[in-house]
């Protein structure tokens, strides 16, 4: 199978790219805004290690996503900020926690970082070889 090139792949991306990102965004609404359910974690911060990981892989396919780094980053923190308030005054069972909207910007930030790292390395790697 050949690989698609030119204008038939960018607009295959244009399509293709945002997909991941909206499945994570639609999981993140279930996940942050569900009712709170009554069993206790796995283990201690396991609440903050999924609220790390879920606004890392926000970033991620954010910028997968191709969205700009600037409005994608004050993007999640306000989603970070704003979603930790409603689930304070929601009837969901849900407690505001600053330490829960920590753990967005950490995460956020790691994706953002490793979206940055991968995207260097990428533009390293098509650059020709110079002895």
């Amino acid at each position: 199978m050949e690989r698609l090139g030119g204008a038939a792949g960018r607009a295959l991306a244009r399509w293709v790219f945002p997909v991941p990102f909206g499945f994570v965004v639609a999981a993140s609404l279930v996940l942050l805004f569900s009712p709170a359910g009554t069993e206790p974690p796995p283990f201690p911060l396991f609440d903050k290690l999924v609220h790390a990981t879920l606004f890392a892989l926000l970033a991620l396919t954010g910028r997968v996503a191709r969205l700009p780094v600037t409005p994608l980053a004050a993007g999640l923190l306000c989603y970070a900020v704003g979603s930790e308030a409603l689930q304070g005054v929601l009837p969901i069972g849900r407690a505001a926690s600053g330490w829960d909207a920590l753990a967005d910007l950490t995460g956020a930030a790691a994706g953002l970082a490793v979206a940055g790292l991968a995207a260097y390395v990428s533009r390293r790697g098509r650059r020709p070889v110079t002895a």
